[in-house]
């Protein structure tokens, strides 16, 4: 049975003039957008675009310096057992000594806590997710010993045995090979039919009409937010991709303008 999405009068997330700075510095400025549950939502721009502190600013991993944002109704505090993330692969520590089995079971310290053993039970929950993307057979391996694409395959299990609600991935298909690619594709659209909602900033553009049912479509500001049926068109990209520095120039020019007190209207963010 298909989820079918709901409709934004209760969405997954809500984001309310959301603005993030490092220090004087506008990464994200002033971003306003609703996604509904139970869709595939691809987060795209340029590099530096701010996707990555988007993801991490949700998750209360940074501070905004304003802005409201809620998960499923509350805050990421109240409703942090009810998502699950996947950072980027290179800002892993894969020279830590533990096993593929052992990462997975990381995924289970939210509901078990940190001092508590992980069981039989718990362990023959991991590898029933491990054999889901295809690493059962990897259970016992050093993390140190994968490739890019089973590096991948493995934190994906970690986030799946936390049975979340929402999941937000964070460049999952770079650098990987082929087989992986497929499984992610296939988890996520298992996922989505389970009424899960999936967040993935995603580098390329030719593939974004086939695998996302909406878009966030980011250069510091917001471009567009929407299904990708509607929004995802030449025009919208070139306004995401094609004017790096016009976005970069407004957004510096209102962060300036705050911090010396001076009040401004934007007019520049779809909505």
């Amino acid at each position: 049975m298909t989820f079918e999405p709901t409709s934004l009068e209760h969405p997954c997330l809500k984001v309310s003039q959301l603005t993030v700075n490092y220090d004087k510095t506008p990464v994200l400025w002033d971003l306003t957008l609703t996604i509904p549950k139970g869709v595939l939502v691809g987060i795209i721009g340029p590099n530096g675009a701010g996707k990555s502190t988007f993801l991490k600013t949700i998750l209360g991993l940074i501070k905004p310096i304003s802005g409201r944002i809620e998960i499923l109704g509350n805050s990421i505090r109240k409703n942090k057992k009810r998502v699950a993330y996947v950072p980027q692969r290179e800002s892993v520590d894969w020279d830590f000594p533990i096993t593929v089995l052992d990462l997975v079971l990381m995924g289970l310290y939210g509901k078990l806590g940190l001092c508590c053993y992980a069981g039989k039970r718990e362990r023959e929950q991991a590898l029933k997710v491990l054999a889901k993307v295809e690493m059962d057979s990897y259970a016992h391996r050093q993390i140190s010993q994968l490739s890019g694409g089973q590096q991948q395959r493995a934190f994906l299990a970690r986030a799946l045995i936390q049975d979340a609600d929402v999941y937000f991935m964070d460049e999952p298909f770079a650098g990987v090979d082929i087989t992986t690619s497929r499984i992610i594709l296939s988890i996520f659209h298992e996922l989505k039919t389970q009424g899960k909602t999936i967040f993935v900033v995603h580098h390329d553009l030719e593939t974004v009409k086939n695998t996302f049912d909406w878009v966030i479509m980011l250069n510091m500001r917001l471009v567009v937010c929407g299904e990708v049926a509607k929004v995802f068109t030449p025009e919208l990209v070139h306004r995401t991709f094609g004017k790096e520095n016009i976005l970069l120039d407004e957004a510096t020019r209102l962060s300036q303008e705050t911090f010396s007190g001076i009040s401004t209207n934007s007019h520049m963010t779809d909505q």
